[in-house]
């Protein structure tokens, strides 16, 4: 590109030399003119005079038409570079696309866990969407998810201590604290939530889903807890810095899954 803009201002710089050339061939042979018709030059002369006019003009000519050609020649060049970039781009598609499909090949988990159930074989043909294997979360990554009445929750808030004593062993109680309470009740996010502005109303005591974290020291040294298990949750309701839990001031739920 820039050697053809170099010719295009050679040629530029010809086309100035042959008008140059060209004016003073005009001028000498208009000045020729004049002398051979009051006798004072030879035809010779004349003649020559004439033939330097004609060819100041062709050089003019041909450096406008090198020009012109040298222009062209950059145009073509320039619609080169342009297709070469398009082919640029195509190319870095296509290779971000080979790198997104090299990537669907390397199935990864979202945590780090123990595997619970295998269903792929080494070398089968897997379709999308198909369950390969159920990996169970480590301890650290489990959860309460207790079904309090809306009657025990008056004096409940998060950060609150909490027993869990497990249905496997009733001695293995762990620790835990509230973490949240869901904004509605169960039965709202259920399939088919009750409608009680028609027909006769039964008043039910509704459960509110509270989730517990638990505490990760002795989460890692419960060598019970498993994902989906029931226990029995019992939150101190006197505030997150209470120091013994018992039956005064504290809530109790029933049997609970722990999930993940």
């Amino acid at each position: 590109m820039a050697q053809q803009r170099a010719m295009i201002d050679s040629a530029t710089a010809t086309i100035a030399q042959a008008q140059a050339e060209q004016t003073r061939a005009a001028t000498d042979a208009a000045r020729s003119t004049a002398l051979v018709a009051s006798g004072w030059a030879s035809r010779q002369a004349h003649d020559l005079a004439i033939a330097d006019t004609r060819k100041a003009d062709a050089l003019l000519a041909a450096a406008d038409a090198q020009r012109s050609a040298a222009q062209q020649t950059l145009a073509v060049n320039q619609a080169q570079v342009a297709q070469a970039r398009a082919r640029q781009q195509n190319a870095e598609a296509a290779l971000q696309l080979a790198q997104n499909n090299l990537t669907y090949t390397v199935i990864r988990a979202p945590f780090d866990g123990i595997v619970g159930n295998r269903a792929a074989q080494l070398g089968a043909h897997v379709q999308p969407g198909a369950l390969l294997i159920a990996i169970a979360p480590p301890p650290a990554r489990l959860y309460v998810v207790a079904n309090f009445k809306e009657t025990q929750l008056a004096h409940m808030r998060p950060g609150m201590n909490v027993v869990l004593t497990p249905d496997i062993d009733s001695g293995a109680a762990i620790a835990g604290r509230v973490d949240s309470l869901a904004p509605a009740t169960g039965a709202l996010f259920s399939l088919l939530p009750p409608e009680n502005a028609t027909g006769n109303f039964t008043k039910v005591v509704q459960r509110v889903p509270v989730k517990i974290v638990l505490d990760d020291v002795a989460a890692a040294n419960a060598g019970w807890l498993r994902a989906g298990l029931s226990v029995t949750a019992e939150v101190d309701t006197r505030g997150r810095n209470a120091k013994r839990l018992g039956l005064f001031g504290a809530a109790a739920a029933g049997l609970r899954d722990i999930v993940w």
